[in-house]
Order: structure tokens, then C-alpha cells, then sequence
């Protein structure tokens, strides 16, 4: 089995060499497993791509896209992942997150079932710079059912996305996953959710993000050194 990490990439070099530590280790857990699981980054300036070459080696794929419109950029990347390879799954990762090891045997067991669009409800956000952490979980009530990041698509799916528009069939710089969500669900592909006891991705936040952790600081405070710890566990991190 085959599935593509897909990755558009912009700046926040710090917090990118942890994302991309942290799927590197995902990376060899997956193979273990029997599953090939492989990058492909969407570039928009020369110095992010150099640093990804520097700090992670050659990825499964790259392409160049501008940065924003973001949707383009997204749907750049995916036209050209499901082009060039032979994935038969696309799976969602920001360049700050990071994959606990808790999540993997629900995509093993997505992948085996053949799920179409499938990814978690919870999450945490992570944020060194006032050394915070909570935990969020979408509502019944939320717009969005799945978070972003760690969805899991099927190759059926984005085919068909793609046929006669696009994955994202919205010019827009914000609420991308609801944009997208809804065009799957268009053609026949609703969001499906593990249910996992506990979130497995870290988001990590800095001053550079499209929602920045001052959006979500009412969630569920969680005891950041213990989360830190967590993230040792699959990333080595500088003092």
C-alpha cells in the first residue's frame, strides 16, 4: 500500500525541521508495517525547499506553486501527487504537525477497510512561545466534522475531485478543510471519524499560522511539559 504525505510548505524553518523529524519516524514506523508512506512538498519559495533537502533529503515528490491563493497551491499539489505517483492514499499534514504513534493502527485499519475520507475530531495545539497546550475537539455544532490535518483520502476520491473541477473548488486563503469537506461530500464522499480516544497530532503553533493558538486557547488545558515529553518520544528536540 501505498500513501502520499501531502505538504505544502512556507517558512517557520523551526517549527518544519520538528514536522519533518516527526514524520521521518512515522515514516519507519509505517514501513514496519508494510506500508509505504512518502512526502510530497509544495514549494512556493526556494529557500523552504533547500531546507527540506537540508533537513529531511530527497521527498517522494515536489512542485512549485505559489503561495496564495492557498487553495490553488493545495490543489496544485494533489493534481500533481495523483499524476506522478502511484498513491493509493493521500494523507493531510501540515508543516507543523507532528504524528504520535497512538493514531497509526487507525489508519492501518482505514486502509484496510478502504476508506474513502476518514481523520480525526480532536487535536493539540501546542504553542512553545508562552509555553501552553490544550487540547481541542470539534462539536457536533462545529462547521467542520474532521480536523485538517490527518485526513486520510482514497485515490477514488480525489480522482474523482478532479474530474470536473477541483479538490478544492474555491478560490480562498482560510477555511480550506470546510471547502473541502463539502466537496466531498458533493460527490458522494462524506467525512468519516476515527473517534480516538485521545488526540495523536501535535499542532504546533507559532506567530505564522492561517489561525494562531490565540484562537483556541479556551480549549482543554493540557499540562505542556507532559505534552513536550510526548513529543520526545518521536522527535529529538534542541535544548
Amino acid at each position: 500500500v501505498n500513501v502520499c504525505a501531502w505538504m505544502p510548505i512556507y517558512g517557520r524553518h523551526d517549527i518544519l525541521k520538528i514536522s519533518l523529524a516527526g514524520f521521518a519516524n512515522m515514516q519507519e514506523r509505517w514501513k514496519a508495517e508494510g506500508v509505504n508512506l512518502f512526502l510530497f512538498v509544495a514549494w512556493s519559495e526556494l529557500e523552504d525547499l533547500h531546507f527540506v533537502l537540508k533537513n529531511y533529503g530527497l521527498p517522494g515528490g515536489v512542485v512549485f506553486a505559489p503561495n496564495p491563493p492557498l487553495s490553488t497551491k493545495r490543489n496544485t499539489l494533489m493534481r500533481e501527487a495523483l499524476n506522478s505517483t502511484g498513491a493509493d492514499f493521500f494523507l493531510q499534514i501540515g508543516s507543523d504537525d507532528v504524528f504520535l504513534p497512538d493514531g497509526d493502527e487507525l489508519y492501518f485499519e482505514a486502509i484496510d477497510s478502504g476508506a474513502h475520507n476518514v481523520g480525526c475530531d480532536s487535536i493539540y495545539f501546542m504553542h512553545p512561545e508562552s509555553e501552553s497546550a490544550v487540547l481541542w475537539k470539534y462539536e457536533k455544532t462545529d462547521a467542520n466534522k474532521l480536523f485538517g490535518a490527518g485526513r486520510l483520502f482514497s485515490r477514488e476520491a480525489v480522482e474523482l475531485s478532479f474530474v470536473d473541477g477541483e479538490l478544492w473548488n474555491k478560490k480562498a486563503n482560510r477555511s480550506l478543510d470546510f471547502i473541502n469537506e463539502n466537496r466531498l461530500i458533493d460527490l458522494g464522499f462524506p467525512p468519516c471519524k476515527f473517534g480516538e480516544d485521545a488526540p495523536y497530532i501535535i499542532d504546533i503553533k507559532s506567530g505564522e499560522n492561517i489561525w494562531g493558538f490565540e484562537r483556541y486557547r479556551n480549549g482543554e488545558a493540557v499540562d505542556y511539559v507532559k505534552l513536550k515529553n510526548r513529543l520526545r518520544e518521536v522527535v529529538t528536540l534542541e535544548a
